[in-house]
């Protein structure tokens, strides 16, 4: 994404490459974004009153479509959630172990 600065840590030609192909990305590759076009997508999702009150919804950009059924599972996502945690607690355990 072009004027975020996050090409200040590669290097100088990459850097001169970035700068001058990034602003055409935005152009010409569909869902490509500006900073500026981010933010502002990105605060019609916060503070918009189109979306208001609205949830399960999947947003890119300023489109909007309902979510896939499996999104809705509610047991899928406490599965989810509660295997993570185990696969978190397992890691942070192992890396403890380590040191």
């Amino acid at each position: 994404m072009p004027s975020t600065g996050l090409a200040h840590g590669y290097p100088p030609a990459a850097r001169v490459a970035h700068r001058m192909l990034a602003p055409a990305i935005t152009t010409l590759l569909p869902g490509a974004r500006t900073a500026r076009g981010a933010a502002r997508h990105l605060a019609e999702l916060v503070v918009g009153a189109r979306l208001a009150g609205r949830t399960g919804l999947h947003v890119v950009g300023p489109r909007v479509a309902e979510s896939s059924p499996q999104s809705h599972d509610a047991e899928a996502a406490a599965t989810l959630w509660a295997e993570s945690e185990a696969l978190i607690a397992a890691t942070a355990a192992d890396q403890v172990g380590q040191d």
